[in-house]
């Protein structure tokens, strides 16, 4: 942990030292369709994790102008009541004036998005992305959630949603799904060593009203996300707040209220933002409960009596299916703070609890088990992170520290029926501490270069045990995971751009080294009886890269050339799960290591 520490007190040296450098100056002016100048928008500079930098707003010939306090790539965000929103990429280079900009704001116009995640530490368009992109808006999420955020994704192209269960979803991304594809919150790792291989338990924790835009990023990215960036990689931004325009500070908010006849659902939301000078800060907070689901004419195809049987359901079960009910509430506040015009400090933090979300796959709906119960999950996610600008040789320095904590319970009854069979208790915990670095060079008005590095400290805590419900007799049995086990991974990363021929060829190059780290001891096992498992461990390591070409021979299209190469790390689920489980029967690695067995196809 003395990695974290040292990141910790380098956030807080460096927000408290500051050294006067030179800034870039961006102009330009606001129009709308028709030419006339719209005055009184709000203008803002974000960086790539969306950090606000400089804030404006147009005059009467709505002109405006911003202070960038160092080179690099930005993002231009234009904001004016009536109008749609408009966001720009902007490089600036250290000694060379910035062209005055044109912003040409429309109404329901269809937008031209940019991607912060396509190439790591940069601002591209969409056009000239070097991966496919999806980028989800905040309008888009309010649009499509109804009781959770995986549905945020659907009718999105390029990805597939499956939901096994009311609370329980995967986004398939290139055919893969689970712990093949890796999930980000405000750049923070947020899926871990302990998720399952499909539908993630965690990833509708995450509340809706405090993201303001998704993007998927298609295709093998391992070599800028690190382990299980297979199929892709999603990431999530929380709501930044606004800070720096004119007219000193000013508070503003809103409050929603829904309901819905096909779940019974029911629930409100939220929002309270400061603006000031050097302050900002965003606040939400959210719940909904949920009642049994009624599917379309009453029949559920997806029950296994169904599928496989040609048995109409509502001749097992009432046409609002039993065990669909769930409820959650959750908030989030993120703040961030401008010490100096070099400097920026930005902390948030995440908190959402669920109940009551039974797993309807595994009940009457699919493997008859009498319970299976999802209990008490909860989220705990904080961040901080220091950007600074001008460090050094470089433009930009991005320092992070994470905490991660996610909980849940899972009770369990199958027994063929019997009432009396063993009722099984699994409730677990995974902490995740988590340190990252980044620094990133605009080494012309065509090329920039960011190197980096990551590591995530994860430990699960489990202290499973069986209920008889004959006579409430408790034993200890063996966790999913062995208690106490311990996950590291991490890697150091560079990536650079390069634009050949400005807005007609780019390319870009990535090379990743990264490892994990697995360990699981005997002795932790509970006190009294034989160990539940065995000692274990495991070390591996790999290279990724990834080589990509984008050539716009016009506006209207783009061709894309890509090869790279994925990582997936053997996680705490992978190496820690053994005996009869949903998949098959699973073995130690050490107790067949040396008997030449096969191990599926090879």
């Amino acid at each position: 942990m003395n990695i974290l520490r040292f990141v910790v007190v380098c956030i807080f040296t460096l927000a408290a030292s500051y050294e006067a450098r030179g800034v870039a100056r961006i102009t330009g002016t606001i129009r709308d369709a028709s030419g006339a100048a719209v005055s009184g928008a709000e203008v803002f500079l974000l960086t790539p994790a969306l950090t606000t930098v400089a804030a404006s707003r147009a005059d009467a010939q709505g002109a405006f102008a911003l202070e960038a306090p160092t080179a690099g790539n930005f993002v231009l965000l234009v904001r004016a009541p009536a109008f749609d929103e408009v966001r720009r990429p902007v490089v600036i280079v250290d000694g060379q004036p910035v062209r005055p900009i044109v912003i040409v704001l429309e109404v329901g116009a269809l937008a031209e998005d940019v991607t912060v995640t396509a190439s790591g530490e940069s601002v591209d368009d969409l056009r000239r992305a070097a991966h496919p992109v999806n980028v989800i808006n905040a309008e888009e999420i309010a649009d499509r959630v109804k009781t959770v955020m995986a549905q945020a994704v659907e009718s999105e192209a390029g990805v597939a949603l499956q939901r096994t269960s009311p609370t329980m979803a995967g986004v398939f991304v290139r055919g893969l799904t689970g712990n093949k594809v890796n999930v980000f919150v405000d750049g923070v790792r947020y899926s871990n060593g302990a998720q399952r291989g499909g539908v993630s338990t965690f990833l509708d924790l995450l509340e809706p009203e405090a993201i303001e835009t998704i993007e998927i990023v298609r295709g093998p990215s391992s070599a800028q996300y690190g382990s299980d960036a297979l199929g892709g990689s999603i990431q999530f931004f929380s709501r930044p707040p606004s800070l720096g325009v004119q007219g000193g500070g000013r508070w503003r908010g809103w409050l929603t209220a829904n309901a819905g006849s096909a779940h019974r659902t029911g629930g409100g939301s939220a929002l309270l933002g400061y603006t000031g000078p050097t302050l900002g800060m965003t606040a939400t907070v959210g719940g909904r409960g949920t009642g049994r689901v009624r599917t379309g004419g009453g029949i559920d195809s997806h029950a296994a009596v169904t599928r496989f049987l040609g048995v109409p359901s509502d001749l097992l079960m009432d046409e609002r299916l039993p065990d669909t009910g769930f409820h959650q509430a959750g908030g989030a506040v993120r703040a961030n703070w401008v010490p100096s015009a070099n400097t920026q400090l930005v902390a948030s933090y995440m908190r959402s609890a669920q109940d009551g979300g039974d797993r309807y796959d595994q009940l009457l709906g699919g493997d008859g088990n009498l319970i299976s119960e999802l209990n008490a999950l909860s989220l705990d996610l904080f961040s901080l992170r220091l950007e600074r600008a001008a460090v050094g040789p470089f433009d930009h320095l991005s320092l992070t520290y994470s905490l991660n904590s996610q909980r849940e319970e899972r009770v369990n009854q199958g027994g063929n029926g019997s009432r009396t069979a063993t009722i099984g208790h699994e409730p677990e915990r995974t902490t995740v501490h988590g340190a990252q670095a980044s620094f990133t060079k605009t080494l012309s008005p065509r090329q920039t270069l960011t190197v980096g590095g990551d590591t995530y400290f994860e430990r699960l805590t489990s202290d499973a045990f069986n209920v008889n419900p004959s006579n409430g007799a408790v034993s200890a049995r063996r966790p999913r995971i062995p208690d106490n086990a311990t996950f590291t991974q991490g890697g150091v990363y560079a990536q650079t751009t390069f634009d050949v021929a400005p807005d007609r060829l780019r390319l870009t190059g990535a090379a990743r080294w990264g490892g994990a780290r697995y360990r699981a001891d005997a002795a932790d096992s509970p006190a009294g009886s034989a160990p539940l498992w065995p000692s274990d461990s495991l070390d591996v390591a790999d290279v990724t890269f990834r080589a990509a070409a984008v050539v716009t021979p016009n506006d209207s299209w783009s061709v894309l050339l890509s090869v790279s190469r994925g990582f997936r790390a053997p996680h705490m689920t992978d190496l820690g799960t053994l005996g009869l489980t949903g998949s098959g029967f699973e073995v130690a690695a050490p107790d067949v290591a040396g008997l030449n067995g096969t191990v599926g196809s090879t």
